[in-house]
Order: structure tokens, then sequence, then C-alpha cells
């Protein structure tokens, strides 16, 4: 594939596709954020555009002043004999296997794939694996000792867990903390946003692609379903009173 249409791809991406790519290529980390009443959209664009455009697994940890080190661990593994866990969110994304495109009319995801096929044959430690993608949802808000555990699984690509058992980040991994206030305003240490690639503010008028064509997808299903229920339900009530000749 020439560099034009490499060229023409990514610039149909949109921004918080963009600060996704430009991370995985890089081979580093990144902030984004969000009004707070928009932050729950903005997971669901994330775990609905890594599998269709990217081919990633993607996992989310909703973060708390409470959470604990196993509440953070637990939530991103995944049995690589099943679906990947696109997490907390909405149903689509969780019954929805990693390389599936939602969108197959949309030839840049294609693109974007290609490097990413087989991720979910990368191994890792043990039978549970680490997912590419990890959506940190209001890391700010966690412990110090969560927020050093994400710094160690950013620096090291790897944790272990309360019953000693080891895990590695696959080849291609992405840890977002996921925000709903601007970077300068969280409460996320010094040490960890050192280690961040890339912040970027997702404004709401931007709207959410993904979420709204999921949106979109579903309600035709359900349209399509409904008409089919009808018809049906038209034609035996009129084989069961037939009109007088």
């Amino acid at each position: 594939m020439d560099g034009e249409h490499i060229s023409d791809l990514v610039h149909q991406l949109n921004d918080v596709e963009l600060a996704v790519l430009l991370s995985l290529v890089a081979g580093k980390h990144c902030i984004l954020t969000t009004e707070p009443e928009c932050l729950e959209l903005l997971r669901q664009q994330i775990e609905l555009l890594g599998p269709a455009v990217f081919g990633l697994t993607v996992a989310t940890v909703q973060c708390t002043p409470d959470t604990t080190l196993d509440d953070f661990i637990e939530p991103l593994l995944f049995d690589e004999t099943r679906p990947s866990p696109s997490s907390h969110g909405i149903s689509p994304v969780n019954n929805r296997e990693s390389g599936e495109s939602y969108f197959g009319t949309r030839n840049r995801s294609s693109l974007l794939r290609t490097s990413s096929q087989g991720t979910h044959h990368e191994s890792t430690s043990g039978i549970r694996k680490l997912a590419n993608i990890i959506i940190a949802q209001d890391l700010d808000l966690a412990s110090n000792q969560v927020q050093t555990q994400a710094l160690e699984l950013i620096r090291t690509k790897r944790f272990c867990t309360s019953k000693k058992n080891f895990h590695c980040a696959p080849n291609r991994f992405l840890l977002i903390a996921l925000l709903g206030k601007p970077n300068d305003e969280s409460s996320l240490s010094s040490h960890l946003c050192d280690y961040f690639f890339i912040s970027h503010h997702h404004p709401s008028d931007e709207g959410f692609p993904e979420v709204e064509r999921e949106v979109e997808s579903e309600q035709s299903d359900v349209d399509s379903l409904a008409s089919v229920v009808i018809r049906k339900e038209v034609y035996v009530r009129s084989s069961r009173f037939p009109e007088d000749a």
C-alpha cells in the first residue's frame, strides 16, 4: 500500500482515533479528557474503536478512592478462549471478539488493523491475558497505591496479582487515563503524568461517531425485527379468518 493511500486513510480518523494511533505507533500512553457528563460516551467510543478500527482488545476499569489493587487488576484480564472484556459498557462491546469489525464498510479499518491481526495469539504467562488497550476511567480518583500500580504497569509492562501470578502486557499495549476534568486539574501523581505521551481533550460538541453508528445499527436491527413480527402477525390473522367468497 502506497504512502499516499495511507495518508488519505489517516486523514479520515477523528481526534480520538488519531490520539490512540499516535500512542500505539510511539509505544507510549495517553490521557483523554472530556466533560464529566460525556465521560461514559467517550469510554464507549474507545471500547468500540479498539476492535473496530485497530483490531485490539479493550478492557475498562472504573477507579474510585476505594479501588483496591485487586479491583484494579481483575477487570484488565480475560480468558483468551473467550471474547475480550471490552468491559462494563454497552452490551455490543461485550459480545464481540478482538479483531471483529463493527463497521465493515469503513475502508480505513482494514489498514489500521493489518499490523494488529493475530493479536489474540500473542502469548502471556498463564491462561488469562492482559488486554491491548486499557481504559483507566477516573484514574485520578484512585489511591496512591493504585496509581503506583498503574505506573509500574506502564514502566515494566507487567504486574503480579495477589495470588503471585505474573502477567505481561502484549506487544501492542496502551493505557489510557480517561478523565472528566482537564489534566492540570486532576489528582494524577506527577510521576505518573510524566509517563504519558500526550494529553488530549475531546470536546462534547465533536460528537461520538462510533457510539452513534452503533446505536443506529441497533435501532435498524430492532426496526427490521419489528417489521418481520408485524408482517407475520398480519399473515396469521388473515389465514385464520379468510374473507367470504
